[in-house]
C-alpha cells in the first residue's frame, strides 16, 4: 500500500512539475515572439535585450533559444537582472514573485522604450504592458496567453505588428 501511495504521489509530481515548466516554457517563447513582433526606437549596440527579474525558469529557457538566435537582423541578448538595471533593456520580465516592485519599475523606466512583461496576471491596469493569463476552454484546459496594454506602449514608442494585437487580449 505504501508503494502505490508513493508512485501517486510520484506520478502527481511529475505531472505537476512537467506542467508547470511547460508554462515556462510557453511564456519564453511568447517573450521571444514579442521581440521578434515589435520595433523599438533605439538598440543597444544592434541587440535586442531581454531582462528578467527575479528567479526564473524563464530566464533559462530564453538563454538557450538566444544562442545564435537574431530576431530582425539583431543579436537576442538574455541577462538576469536586478532591481538596479533592470530597465536597461528593450524587455523586462518580471518574475511573480517579483511582481510586487512594479511600481518602482515603473518609476525607473518612465521615458524609456521597455516594453514591461509581467508573470503574473492582471498587471496591465497598474501600468504594466502585458501580462501572462490563463485561458480556460469550454472542456476545462487551460491555455497560456497575454493581456496587454496598448496605449502604455504605443506611449513608449515601441511599434506592434498585428500579429501581437491579433493573439492577446487588450
Amino acid at each position: 500500500m505504501k508503494k502505490i501511495i508513493a508512485l501517486v504521489f510520484f506520478v502527481f509530481t511529475f505531472t505537476l512539475s512537467f506542467s508547470q515548466n511547460a508554462e515556462k516554457q510557453h511564456e519564453a517563447n511568447f517573450l521571444f515572439g514579442f521581440a521578434r513582433l515589435m520595433e523599438w526606437p533605439q538598440y543597444e549596440e544592434n541587440q535586442v535585450v531581454v531582462h528578467v527579474l527575479g528567479e526564473s525558469v524563464v530566464f533559462d529557457y530564453l538563454n538557450y533559444m538566444s544562442i545564435n538566435s537574431e530576431v530582425s537582423g539583431r543579436k537576442l541578448i538574455v541577462r538576469q537582472s536586478n532591481l538596479e538595471n533592470a530597465v536597461n533593456c528593450n524587455i523586462l520580465f518580471i518574475s511573480e514573485g517579483n511582481s510586487y516592485l512594479l511600481p518602482e519599475i515603473l518609476g525607473q523606466s518612465a521615458n524609456k522604450s521597455v516594453l514591461i512583461v509581467t508573470e503574473k496576471p492582471g498587471l496591465t491596469f497598474q501600468g504594466a504592458d502585458v501580462s501572462f493569463s490563463k485561458k480556460i476552454n469550454s472542456i476545462g484546459d487551460s491555455s497560456l496567453t497575454y493581456t496587454y496594454n496598448l496605449n502604455t506602449i504605443k506611449e513608449k514608442d515601441i511599434k506592434v505588428a498585428i500579429e501581437f494585437i491579433g493573439y492577446g487580449k487588450n
